[in-house]
């Protein structure tokens, strides 16, 4: 099995990396706030927490410690750095160019637009990875086939290229632009549309026009077609694959996290007094009895149709979706626990007894708080970490 990492956006105040335009002359920015910030050029700068930088590596391109890190995973899925929920783009001609004052995916001025496609290309060609990426859910026929142009010419026949149309689709949570748009064009249209001839028409709208494109390519790297799915509920893969039909797609998809949810996927009743202990015992009982299971259920599905199971997302999922908690300390605290990397040890044997082609953990970097810890580390230039330290020490045990 292998193992992939979701890049988290590309911002200072995310405690991610800014990589560098050499043309540009650096400025640095003073501590004020993203909407204050505005106009300033950043693309000279690395960071590696908010407010101190260093000058990119690489001709002034990309910074030498996040390389060395992602080097280290085989597939780097895009979707955050492609701001794909909620993303605004249709037309080809908007999209975020190496032109373009800002290339963070999240920062530097509306509409988010995210990173060049150019930067990516280069970025998988220099680490020698492959990319996952996620077609903007607006994006027009010809924006669909610019797109499917450019990595079909600007990658190698080395290459394995994941295609995802959007990112959860059925994901209507704050944030999820995709998902409102979804329901407006099903459930809130006159007449009703399903969820599955809506999306999985848009799916083989994309799916062909990608296929097309790479099969005029002289040299066009590996295209894999992914369905992906809701991980609680397998009907919703089971669905589109079966509006697709066998052949169709080359991988069905779904995400793999545990958290301290119980039979009745509600929260415990934890408090102040809540220990690390006690969460990371009740993420056990989760991991078992339904992140496995689900991840089970959907290799059924992807058996049936003979094509590999991937998981796009995957990891811990303790965070207080933006709430203030009396145990948020508690959270925090587990994320440096040996309980912890024994979690993620039995995730990662599980998915591979299960018969995952490819996990893909989300995140690379974040920080701490109440909107949650997802990251394996929280800066690029943190040496170690329990969550860290268990995914590289599995890989090595696992190549």
């Amino acid at each position: 099995m292998q193992i992939g990492l979701n890049l988290t956006s590309i911002t200072p105040f995310a405690r991610e990396w800014i990589f560098a335009d050499p043309r540009r002359q650096a400025k640095v920015i003073p501590p004020v706030a993203p909407a204050t910030a505005t106009g300033y050029l950043t693309r000279d700068l690395a960071w590696t927490e908010p407010h101190k930088f260093e000058p990119a590596a690489r001709n002034g391109q990309w910074a030498r410690n996040f390389t060395n890190r992602v080097t280290q995973f085989p597939v780097l899925r895009f979707m955050d750095w492609q701001r794909t929920n909620g993303s605004p783009l249709v037309a080809w001609a908007v999209r975020r160019t190496t032109a373009n004052s800002f290339t963070q995916a999240d920062w530097g001025g509306s509409p988010q637009k995210g990173v060049a496609f150019e930067l990516i290309a280069d970025l998988c060609k220099l680490v020698t990875a492959n990319p996952w990426l996620c077609v903007p859910h607006l994006a027009d026929d010809d924006f669909v086939a610019r797109m499917a142009r450019f990595f079909a010419s600007n990658l190698t026949s080395a290459h394995t290229v994941y295609l995802e149309f959007s990112n959860e689709l059925w994901n209507a949570g704050p944030g999820f632009g995709q998902g409102d748009w979804v329901n407006l064009n099903t459930f809130a249209a006159t007449p009703k549309v399903t969820y599955t001839k809506f999306v999985g028409d848009h799916l083989r709208r994309v799916f062909g026009i990608w296929s097309a494109e790479f099969a005029l390519a002289s040299a066009p790297p590996r295209l894999v077609r992914v369905v992906a799915g809701q991980a609680a509920n397998p009907a919703v893969a089971t669905g589109l694959c079966t509006h697709l039909g066998t052949g169709g797609f080359d991988a069905v998809s779904c995400a793999a996290y545990f958290d301290p949810r119980n039979a009745a996927n509600k929260w415990p009743l934890y408090d102040a007094t809540t220990t690390p202990a006690t969460i990371l015992s009740d993420c056990v009982a989760h991991l078992r009895t339904r992140t496995l299971p689900n991840i089970t259920k959907h290799k059924a599905l992807a058996d049936t149709h003979g094509v590999p199971l991937l998981l796009y997302e995957a990891g811990q999922q303790l965070t207080a979706s933006g709430k203030t908690v009396s145990y948020q300390r508690a959270m925090e605290a587990a994320q440096d626990d040996a309980g912890m990397g024994a979690l993620y040890r039995e995730l990662l044997d599980g998915a591979k007894a299960a018969g995952v082609d490819l996990l893909c953990h989300y995140a690379s970097t974040d920080g701490r708080d109440s909107g949650g810890m997802w990251g394996i580390w929280e800066t690029q230039d943190q040496k170690r970490s329990t969550k860290g330290d268990a995914v590289l020490d599995w890989i090595k045990l696992n190549p």
